[in-house]
């Protein structure tokens, strides 16, 4: 993903956020080497980042030691609490992902009631059917993919 994909996914996921005036923890899945991580920080978010691969995940810490990483598959087991998290963000993750309906509901899990799961995907078919499949929706207000890569789902 470019540079200038992933800064307007990120703008987009940021305005949103504040026009909503949510805050709070938040956890960023594919975190990499925690860049996204650092910004959610500095608008004022309580940052967690997990990633599969744990060189990004050495990096990130040696990065930015302020924040809590974690090493972890988030196809089988988001290494968090029961309703953790205000925010759960995905940032082309679902579609590496082999069990998506474990991860979707590892999601819901760590999500507050009432919480965030913002998502992007390359792969819009592929989310659109894994939606359509585990919530029995084909049309969803908040369901985009032509508009926007920046996918928002209330769970």
């Amino acid at each position: 993903m470019t540079e200038k994909v992933q800064r307007k996914r990120r703008d987009i996921l940021i305005k949103f956020l504040k026009y909503k005036k949510i805050k709070g923890r938040l956890l960023d899945i594919g975190c990499q080497d925690g860049d996204m991580c650092y910004i959610m920080h500095k608008e004022g978010f309580e940052v967690y980042g997990v990633d599969i691969d744990a060189e990004c995940i050495l990096k990130a810490k040696q990065k930015y030691p302020q924040i809590t990483f974690k090493q972890a598959d988030c196809g089988n087991k988001i290494p968090f609490p029961d309703e953790f998290f205000d925010v759960v963000w995905a940032g082309d993750v679902i579609e590496h992902i082999c069990n998506t309906d474990i991860f979707v509901n590892e999601v819901n899990r760590v999500l507050k009631k009432g919480g965030l799961f913002a998502l992007s995907t390359p792969a819009h078919n592929v989310i659109k059917n894994i939606m359509i499949a585990l919530f029995r929706f084909e049309d969803c207000a908040t369901f985009r993919p032509r508009i926007s890569s920046l996918q928002i789902l209330y769970i």
